[in-house]
């Protein structure tokens, strides 16, 4: 299952229909690994029971970069380690006792064969002692031979193979008491059944990274405002509902700020639309730099307004966050050609909610609009919340 991750680590959007609820995976090492690197192609993520469909499963995801290099999200590919199981078994003939360990070269553990039913089953101790032999070795491959020990309980024959494109350790288990025939026959049979095993792991793997690319270009375009590099309305009638869901199941109040560039219309017949572009991008910098908690986001609604979304957050909470995004609208330099520095300034809206089923997301939404026509009506450069007056200008 492929599944888009947005840049605060919220899914999105998957290709097989699960639950329609908020998922946040932003603490998942393939999508901590791409945030802090997006320059990485790929990263893999260790064994996990997902939280999209409850299988034990382990994803290799692709980094999305909108066109000035952003980190956007990622696209991941979910792979369900029972599927990968049946894969390798149509490939690799079944050898009594041997186990498939694929570790990620942080030690922590992508993929076992046989497939264990939960995290239970899986002896990390175990895993971690094989894994530590391995990265004592000086060649890339091989086969070492591990004696029984208080960590290791069976002597066994143990091939590797290491991926540093992949970033992957592949080592396959052999107890010797089920190694028949002489030592030469048995590491034959290890060394061929390594090669298989990690060269299906490798094509696997490289599959679904072409995959994800592919997927990754299209959404970038599909839930973004080209302009901005912020989601689109689109994005946010997707999204939303998912949020609402989930605030009447928390009881937990919802913001939603309301945003619109004072005097846009005056300000584009002054100075031409392409510095009307610049202000709408220096806009979305600010807002989005202050919305930066997983579950939030902010879209652009559509010409010169702006909407975010505050999951569990009260009044109090929305206007220290709109006072900030005033102020840093407020101190942004705009350098327009013949020497000219305008200053621009937005009215925002506020409405906040403890939902219940008699609301809708559009009662929020309309509350939000008609405090930013208030604070607009007011003078602009100011926030209102829905029924109460605004505060002066500067406050």
């Amino acid at each position: 299952m492929a599944v888009y991750i947005n840049e605060n680590g919220v899914v999105q959007a998957t290709s097989r229909e699960v639950e329609n609820r908020v998922v946040d995976l932003s603490s998942r090492l393939y999508f901590t690994s791409l945030k802090n690197n997006p320059r990485l192609p790929y990263a893999i993520g260790n064994l996990v029971i997902a939280k999209t469909t409850g299988l034990l499963t382990f994803h290799i995801a692709t980094p999305i970069v909108d066109r000035t290099g952003r980190f956007r999200g990622i696209i991941t590919q979910q792979v369900a380690a029972n599927d990968l199981a049946i894969n390798l078994s149509k490939s690799l003939k079944a050898i009594a006792g041997a186990q498939i360990l694929v570790n990620l070269q942080g030690g922590n553990i992508a993929f076992m064969y046989p497939r264990p039913n939960d995290l239970s089953e899986i002896d990390f101790r175990l895993c971690l002692y094989v894994d530590g032999r391995v990265k004592q070795q000086a060649r890339s491959n091989g086969i070492i031979d591990i004696a029984a020990n208080k960590e290791y309980p069976n002597r066994s024959y143990v091939a590797y193979a290491t991926s540093d494109k992949y970033g992957l350790i592949t080592t396959v288990s052999l107890p010797v008491k089920v190694v028949l025939g002489d030592y030469v026959r048995s590491s034959s049979l290890l060394i061929i059944f390594i090669a298989l095993a990690f060269l299906s792991l490798v094509y696997i793997f490289w599959r679904f990274y072409k995959k994800a690319v592919v997927v990754a270009e299209s959404l970038i375009i599909s839930f973004s405002d080209a302009l901005t590099g912020l989601k689109n309305r689109r994005f946010f009638d997707t999204e939303f509902p998912k949020y609402w869901k989930e605030a009447i199941r928390s009881k937990n109040p919802i913001s939603a700020l309301f945003i619109d560039i004072d005097h846009f219309k005056i300000f584009n017949d002054d100075y031409g639309h392409d510095c009307g572009d610049q202000a709408l991008i220096a806009v979305a910098r600010a807002i989005e730099q202050f919305v930066t908690r997983p579950l939030d986001f902010c879209c652009r609604w559509g010409g010169e307004e702006f909407a975010v979304i505050l999951p569990d957050t009260d009044e109090h909470g929305a206007i220290s966050l709109a006072s900030e995004i005033l102020e840093a609208v407020r101190l942004t330099k705009l350098d327009f050609p013949n020497n000219q520095h305008p200053k621009i300034t937005v009215s925002i809206g506020i409405a906040s909610l403890v939902v219940n089923q008699a609301n809708t997301t559009d009662d929020l939404i309309d509350m939000a609009d008609k405090a930013m026509y208030v604070a607009k009506q007011s003078g602009g450069d100011r926030l209102a919340v829905f029924g109460k007056a605004p505060p002066r200008v500067g406050q």
